[in-house]
């Protein structure tokens, strides 16, 4: 009797399944992964901002323009409003320790593509005071702090940062 060393098409057909099976299972992993990966950029780029704002408020930083001996500031901050896709970087032209309107928006900075700020608070203002960085949460600084939640949309992927108005920031 000749023997022939072949595979079988059932055995083919075994292979087959177990490879696509696994390959399917790491591009949902992949997917995930990639999503806690621009979520958790998204944090650290917020994180990165409130601790240049901090530090900004501490050296007295001038902005030619913006912030100088002619156009006189009293601090650095961070506004977010929930509702919006970005949030601002502003100096205080006036000495309220929170943002508004009249105050000069130093840069806008986008949230990427399907982060979104949770569902609270509505808007918040961190704000620190020059020169010794005084921290200030929508314009108090009695022991106050604040949580910030970054969310991928469509999923239930959430991160959150704790600033407190002793400038404590995680």
């Amino acid at each position: 009797m000749l023997k022939k060393n072949a595979f079988t098409l059932i055995e083919f057909l075994v292979v087959m399944f177990v490879i696509s099976t696994l390959a399917s299972v790491s591009l949902v992993k992949y997917r995930n992964s990639q999503k806690k990966y621009v979520l958790s950029g998204a944090v650290q780029e917020l994180i990165a901002e409130l601790r240049n704002v901090q530090n900004m408020a501490m050296q007295g930083t001038e902005m030619e323009g913006k912030c100088d001996i002619n156009n006189e500031c009293s601090g650095y901050g961070v506004y977010i409003n929930k509702n919006n896709d970005f949030y601002l970087v502003f100096s205080n032209k006036n000495p309220n320790q929170s943002w508004q309107p009249s105050d000069i928006e130093i840069k806008r900075i986008s949230l990427p593509t399907n982060i979104k700020f949770g569902s609270y608070p509505n808007k918040v203002s961190i704000y620190f005071e020059s020169p010794y960085s005084t921290g200030y949460i929508d314009g108090n600084s009695n022991n106050t702090n604040t949580t910030i939640t970054l969310e991928y949309e469509g999923t239930s992927l959430t991160k959150t940062i704790s600033v407190t108005s002793a400038g404590l920031i995680e």
